[in-house]
């Protein structure tokens, strides 16, 4: 019967989805990993060869949080964060960035989060990882490990920026001990266990934060720590 057919999904400002472009030169492995994306998260999307060559075709979906998955199978490293910063100013709604078949020997962590790119998926990382991942990110989270995300911040003589730069936001010892944390990984009341402190406190620190240095999330604030914060 026709009212038993499966309804195809309405996009919405009700139902908002998000929309992923998936970039890279193997169209076929990427239309499959798409595929199975659609299957496991809330999402829409395309895949394309050169990041921005496609724009959505719907009205809705222009208006969609967009989240970019750059392939790094035979792409120039030195060119694509041009090409970023490109696809940033042509989109006026959200997006975010993570790059997938990531070879370790690359070390690029550092320079992806100084670029403010949201995960890493490496080459041996299954789909179901990946889904994981995105959906992590879509939800305010990086998707690095948490050995990376501590290495960039604590490295002595990182190259990332100053910590001097972190002392010009008044930011207290204690405050930087809790944002070192946040950056770890490290829940509020894990935070609290840790210091021997209330969790009330621990929010009151975090709410402090983030005024000084002008976050509004967690997300937003381990971004801001890996720039910023690193001793010396």
């Amino acid at each position: 019967m026709d009212s038993m057919a499966p309804k195809k999904k309405k996009i919405s400002h009700s139902n908002p989805i998000v929309y992923v472009h998936i970039v890279g030169r193997n169209l076929l492995q990427n239309e499959l990993l798409l595929s199975f994306l659609k299957e496991k998260i809330d999402c829409t999307g395309v895949c394309e060869q050169k990041l921005g060559s496609k724009a959505p075709s719907d009205k809705f979906e222009s208006e969609l949080s967009k989240f970019f998955l750059i392939d790094l199978n035979n792409i120039d490293l030195e060119n694509i964060w041009t090409d970023i910063s490109s696809c940033k100013k042509s989109n006026s709604c959200q997006c975010s960035f993570a790059f997938c078949n990531v070879d370790p020997e690359e070390k690029i962590e550092k320079t992806a989060l100084a670029n403010n790119i949201a995960g890493l998926f490496y080459k041996n990382d299954p789909p179901h990882v990946i889904s994981k991942g995105i959906s992590a990110i879509m939800s305010g989270d990086l998707w690095y490990s948490r050995k990376t995300l501590t290495k960039c911040v604590l490295e002595p003589g990182s190259s990332m920026n100053s910590f001097d730069n972190a002392n010009s936001y008044n930011l207290t010892t204690r405050e930087r001990e809790i944002l070192i944390a946040i950056v770890s990984g490290l829940s509020n009341k894990s935070i609290a266990d840790d210091f021997c402190i209330s969790v009330h406190t621990v929010k009151t620190h975090i709410y402090n934060i983030y005024k000084k240095i002008n976050v509004n999330n967690r997300f937003q604030a381990m971004l801001w720590a890996t720039k910023y914060l690193s001793n010396r």
